[in-house]
């Protein structure tokens, strides 16, 4: 690979580890997976710990406004430095739910540190803007696992995305502006990465 985009990329990587880490308070990377398991692909289960008993169990989440988040008990205020957080949870359906919908939002908001399973789509975005995914596990879900319309800049930063029956990530049309970086996308029925949109950010995702 060319030095100058090899560089690029760790730039980026360490420019969005320093911006996570001023505003929330967090070290990356929060789960470690060795190379040899990227290398070798066969032991996602036993490597990231692939159970639901480290997390709490909840319902899917639906937001559609701004005020839902605070509506629904989320901690934070939305600011750029004080995002609401949507954190430690385990949301498993029956493969007919999307895990977490947002719609027609502008606050800031993260998604960290999940475990989201057999739901249509593990993440559901329809004209959002300003949300930061990262460190989720998204697993066995049954059309696109993470799901762009309209939305754009958002982060989506060191997620597992495996053994899902759809594609790992889809941006639709006018998403844009968004940033992809360093997510694990493997073992799905689809394609790892499909894209309608423009302007967008990539930089080590593996696939």
């Amino acid at each position: 690979m060319n030095r100058k985009i090899i560089i690029l990329q760790l730039l980026l990587i360490l420019s969005l580890s320093s911006l996570f880490g001023s505003i929330s308070g967090i070290n990356f990377p929060l789960i470690s997976i060795t190379e040899d398991v990227f290398k070798s692909k066969t032991n996602y289960e036993s490597e990231l710990n692939l159970t639901s008993t480290n997390y709490t169990e909840r319902t899917p989440i639906l937001l559609t406004s701004d005020d839902d988040f605070q509506n629904q008990n989320f901690t934070g205020s939305g600011s750029e430095y004080d995002p609401f957080i949507i954190e430690g949870y385990n949301i498993t359906s029956n493969g007919e739910y999307k895990l977490i919908q947002i719609q027609n939002t502008e606050v800031y908001f993260e998604i960290r540190n999940n475990y989201l399973s057999n739901g249509l789509n593990g993440i559901y975005f329809s004209n959002v803007k300003n949300g930061r995914i990262f460190n989720n596990i998204l697993y066995k879900c049954t059309q696109n696992t993470i799901y762009l319309s309209s939305s754009t800049n958002n982060t989506f930063l060191s997620n597992f995305i495996i053994n899902n029956t759809g594609n790992g990530i889809l941006l639709l049309i006018n998403s844009d502006y968004n940033t992809i970086s360093s997510n694990f996308i493997d073992s799905n029925g689809g394609h790892g990465l499909v894209l309608y949109s423009n302007n967008n950010i990539f930089a080590s995702s593996i696939d």
